[in-house]
């Protein structure tokens, strides 16, 4: 199991205790038949899901959302990069012209990641 799977093991402490739960704490995708987020969660269940690419991943059941933190997602990929609470607990505040700044900055590194330009120019061809 790679460093970001323990860790989201780890992370997954939220909205119950364990005994409290109707449905388990963490569900490990790869153990059901098909491992897809619709055979591991009940129907109509709020939920929480994370998986590794290729990989099958996890997911939480989220029975009681006044519980469940506003901030669970960034925690957990706060988590996964070693960052401070700081950084998603209590946001800098940015101005508009620095988030487009740092948006097109992206933009331009995800360029060669882009899946749905190939897409695109296959469906072209």
């Amino acid at each position: 199991m790679g460093s970001g799977q323990t860790k989201i093991k780890a992370i997954m402490e939220s909205d119950r205790e364990e005994g409290e739960s109707d449905n388990k704490k963490l569900l490990d995708l790869s153990k059901y038949k098909t491992p897809d987020i619709r055979s591991a969660v009940p129907k109509g269940f709020p939920f929480f899901a994370v998986d590794f690419g290729l990989q099958a991943g996890y997911a939480h059941v989220i029975e009681d959302d006044s519980r469940f933190p506003s901030y669970f997602a960034q925690e957990i990929v706060g988590n996964l990069l070693d960052l401070s609470p700081r950084h998603w607990r209590n946001p800098q505040a940015l101005k508009f012209d620095e988030i487009k700044k740092r948006k097109d900055a992206f933009e331009v590194k995800w360029q060669k990641y882009d899946w749905t330009k190939m897409a695109k120019r296959a469906v072209d061809t």
